[in-house]
């Protein structure tokens, strides 16, 4: 039963990379870019579920030699696509470019390479020549791949964050989901992550800070005087104030209309107060280290 089993893994793992394959019997990779060569692969998923239905019927039936002879001619196939086309591509952009884990940051481009990069990886992984080095590399980018993609789910959530007003749950929830993504230390990627983790972290702190600086500004009688209006778009330039579009939102709210502004409605402030250790009296610490000396003797 484990021996079909792990037959069956690796035989998935190639039914996914089969359509890479088929191309390479027909195409000649040297003539045709990575665009391209993409939209091909992805038209193969026809055959990839083709596939997979008569692997599983053989693995039913139990017909192991003729899973083993399959599984040993894609590997073949697979093997030479890589080396015709697709492990220069690999080369290329993982290995030679020492500076490809620092350097990815989010854009349109980028994330469309990340989400088709594991076609790559995984054809290159499975081939026959495949390296501890380019394992170690492999691994790497699929890690990468993982961790982008959650981030690029949680920029959209993060957006949605610093958008609202204050909300102590799910900024925290955020943080949390934020913190849980790993990538290379100092990395773009890395410093993104850490900045959205200290905008989130200091966002209670600016809407209190907000509060204050808008109700000192409030008890100026004439708020349609142009000093007191220059002074509301100061304050939206206040480096403090210039990552959360919600603060920004509520100062133009109160110097167009101060009359709507509600305070606690529209900057609740809740401070939180840090409690000091209740210290003993003298006396008792004396008596209660008095009372150890006396059990020891």
């Amino acid at each position: 039963m484990k021996k079909h089993s792990k037959m069956n893994k690796i035989i998935t793992l190639i039914c996914t990379l089969c359509f890479i394959s088929s191309y390479a019997q027909n195409k000649d990779y040297s003539k045709i870019n990575q665009k391209e060569l993409i939209e091909e692969l992805n038209l193969r998923e026809k055959k990839i579920k083709e596939l997979n239905a008569k692997i599983e019927e053989l693995s039913k039936n139990s017909k192991t030699d003729e899973l083993k002879k399959q599984n040993s001619e894609l590997i073949d196939i697979i093997t030479n696509s890589n080396e015709v086309y697709l492990y220069e591509i690999f080369q290329n952009r993982y290995i030679n470019d020492k500076n490809y884990f620092n350097e990815v940051d989010f854009d349109e481009k980028t994330t469309s390479k990340i989400k088709n990069s594991s076609i790559l990886v995984n054809s290159v992984l499975a081939g026959k020549k495949c390296s501890i080095e380019d394992k170690r590399i492999g691994d790497k980018v699929l890690k990468l791949r993982t961790n982008y993609l959650k981030f690029t789910e949680l920029d959209k959530e993060y957006q949605s964050v610093i958008n609202e007003k204050y909300n102590e749950q799910n900024t925290t929830s955020l943080v949390s989901k934020l913190d849980s993504l790993q990538f290379d230390l100092d990395s773009k990627l890395d410093k993104r992550k850490q900045e959205y983790i200290g905008v989130l972290r200091n966002y209670s702190k600016y809407t209190c800070e907000l509060n204050k600086d808008i109700a000192k500004l409030l008890k100026n009688p004439n708020q349609v005087n142009p000093l007191v209006k220059n002074a509301y778009e100061n304050l939206k330039k206040n480096s403090a104030y210039k990552n959360y579009p919600y603060l920004i939102k509520t100062i133009d709210k109160v110097k167009n209309n101060y009359t709507i502004y509600v305070e606690i409605e529209d900057l609740p402030c809740i401070e939180k107060v840090e409690q000091k250790p209740i210290e003993k009296p003298k006396e008792e610490i004396k008596e209660t280290q008095k009372t150890i000396e006396e059990k020891k003797e």
